[in-house]
């Protein structure tokens, strides 16, 4: 049979955009000064986490395929200590692990006359909590109504209830800009001995994980905006 017979000619329709010209609009407003509410970078931290976690696999497992993991915050708390230059961070959140392994659970099953040999793909998702505190430095002073408290804060991609958004007025939140795993050490193991498992075979996974998290705290402030005077250099916005 000739390859080329098999070939099919697909038609593909192509066109040339052509460019145009764009004009610049230059933003106006109002001159200062102003008075304005807007959120205020309180702090830029970065913490490291370490983590020690056990997976216990149903089966024997003879090798991992692929180990995908993210990172995901659900609680944040800012402990004001009536400290103008520092404060405590506490971080609650876990490690979400999507492991595609291959294990013996099928071998040995018999198929008609002959018996199969090959492992099975399996997959495995779970999660590893994690919590921290952390002393932070405070960038630009926060605005506390209360001092020696905790102070709820808002977390993106999470439902806030009002009470936590509002507390007393001072509405913080805290945004994650960066998160890293770094897995110093893994050990496999063979706790249990299993009819058919390999030498090489394993069914538990201990991971030594260390997180670096990346945040920003923000409250929303009412700041004054100086007046902007075009002849002046030395004048700022």
């Amino acid at each position: 049979m000739n390859p080329q017979r098999d070939c099919k000619e697909f038609k593909v329709e192509t066109r040339t955009i052509t460019e145009v010209q764009s004009e610049p609009i230059y933003p106006t407003g109002r001159c200062g000064p102003v008075l304005a509410r807007i959120p205020v970078v309180i702090s830029q931290s970065k913490v490291h986490i370490d983590i020690e976690s056990r997976v216990c696999f149903d089966h024997s497992v003879f090798d991992i395929y692929s180990h995908s993991r993210n990172i995901y915050l659900t609680q944040c708390k800012l402990l004001n200590m009536g400290n103008k230059r520092y404060g405590k961070i506490y971080l609650n959140g876990y490690v979400s692990e999507n492991i595609a392994y291959a294990a013996y659970c099928m071998k040995g099953r018999e198929y008609g006359n002959k018996k199969s040999t090959s492992a099975d793909m399996l997959y495995k998702t779970l999660k590893v909590p994690f919590e921290c505190v952390a002393k932070i430095e405070y960038c630009t002073s926060p605005v506390f109504k209360t001092s020696n408290g905790f102070i709820p804060v808002a977390l993106p991609d999470k439902e806030n209830s009002p009470e936590d958004s509002y507390f007393s007025g001072e509405r913080l939140f805290c945004e994650l800009d960066e998160a890293s795993i770094c897995e110093s050490n893994v050990e496999r193991k063979k706790l249990f001995s299993r009819i058919n498992a390999g030498e090489d075979s394993f069914d538990t996974l201990t991971e030594y994980l260390v997180l670096s998290i990346t945040f920003t705290l923000l409250q929303w402030q009412q700041v004054r905006i100086p007046g902007y005077f075009p002849n002046n250099p030395h004048s700022q916005i």
